[in-house]
């Protein structure tokens, strides 16, 4: 999603940072988020009502006030909402010539009777409408056939607001083949030279 936002420079500093990452092995003691986003599913996949002052509590204390703020806005989101269910969100592979992406939202949840798959954005800086559509239009491909009346949808905590993907213009969709071309060659400058 970075990457297609971005020009210049920043936008080869997303793809050298894509490529030290899929090249580093997953480090679940660095996923600074993988508590509150698991304590966040749980939550929602179980019903269970959770003690969230003794979650943050037992965190780093670093980390309790970002973490109090992110479940504070969720709950007040999640509280506009008068039905709430939980299902399994859908999971599958988006392909394109040059890579292949593990496409996972973390929630299955029906709002108001609707399906939607929600991918969790923790990033302090808010998300683009582009980003969301960009992302949105990705999961589409990857999931619609799997997940047939599922809204897919990225759920920026911060600013409260779910992002629903609506559909997208032929623009949009030569733009993700274009800026997925542009990526592997960047990825591929990479490789060769690093």
């Amino acid at each position: 999603m970075d990457f297609v936002a971005q020009t210049g420079e920043p936008k080869a500093t997303t793809a050298v940072q894509a490529w030290r990452q899929s090249n580093t092995p997953y480090d679940p003691t660095r996923d600074y988020y993988r508590r509150v986003r698991t304590e966040l599913i749980n939550y929602e996949k179980t019903g269970e009502e959770r003690d969230w002052e003794e979650f943050v509590a037992s965190q780093n204390p670093k980390k309790q006030k970002n973490f109090e703020r992110i479940i504070s806005s969720y709950m007040n989101w999640r509280d506009k909402h008068s039905d709430i269910d939980w299902f399994v969100p859908p999971r599958g592979e988006w392909a394109s010539a040059e890579f292949q992406l593990t496409i996972n939202p973390e929630m299955g949840l029906t709002l108001d009777g609707q399906r939607h798959a929600i991918k969790l954005f923790f990033n302090k800086n808010k998300l683009s409408k582009l980003k969301a559509q960009m992302a949105g239009l990705i999961m589409d491909k990857a999931l619609s056939d799997i997940a047939p009346n599922t809204k897919f949808a990225i759920f920026d905590i911060n600013e409260k607001k779910l992002h629903t993907y609506e559909g997208s213009s032929d623009k949009l969709k030569y733009l993700l083949v274009g800026e997925t071309a542009h990526l592997s060659a960047m990825l591929n400058a990479i490789r060769d030279t690093g």
